[in-house]
């Protein structure tokens, strides 16, 4: 037909958060895949934080954490190898468009290792905080069409924290930039404020 029931669908998905591919072959058939971000109201989830600004991880996608050296991080196309599994490293600072992770005053860099399906990626972070137990807040559909956003928890001071799925800001890198495993640097060479108009 013409695709407007699969519209609706892919409309309805990217509402709650996740992602719908079509994948077709000629004379074999079509594969219809449809990913679907956890929906339960509270969640464990592991916090980092990238300069300033804290992340929070679903810890059902969360395999461990480990530590890099500096120099082995630096080199393009780095592992880490985890239970006998190789983790593609990645920077979350350049995967959500911020500045790169440093990890200052330390040797080693730390890692939150993520698997999503068949996907597996050590993210480098200026520090991991810990896990706790969080409620997710919706954050809207202007929000959560935007690939990595799992949702929002509001902490106790009243400030709000981003929840990212890694996997879909990996993909996107990938995609991007296959063969490009440095962490971008565009944030850094800003010199304007990053605005976002809101009307009620």
């Amino acid at each position: 037909g013409r695709g407007v029931g699969m519209d609706v669908v892919a409309s309805e998905v990217r509402q709650l958060g996740g992602a719908l591919d079509i994948a077709s072959e000629p004379g074999k058939g079509t594969t219809f895949t449809m990913r679907l971000p956890q929906t339960l109201a509270v969640t464990q989830a592991v916090f980092v934080k990238i300069g300033e600004t804290s992340f929070a991880v679903p810890i059902a996608s969360v395999r461990g954490v480990g530590r890099i050296a500096r120099e082995d991080f630096e080199k393009a196309g780095a592992t880490y190898s985890y239970g006998g599994e190789d983790y593609a490293v990645h920077d979350l600072g350049g995967l959500v468009g911020h500045a790169p992770a440093r990890a200052e005053g330390h040797l080693q860099m730390p890692l939150l290792l993520v698997r999503s399906g068949e996907l597996r990626v050590a993210v480098a972070v200026d520090q991991i905080l810990g896990n706790r137990e969080i409620v997710v807040k919706p954050v809207g559909p202007q929000v959560a069409s935007l690939p990595g956003i799992f949702g929002a928890t509001i902490m106790g001071d009243g400030s709000v924290v981003v929840i990212l799925d890694v996997a879909p800001l990996v993909r996107r890198q990938q995609v991007a930039s296959p063969h490009d495993a440095t962490p971008m640097d565009a944030p850094e060479q800003r010199r304007v404020p990053l605005v976002m108009a809101v009307d009620d």
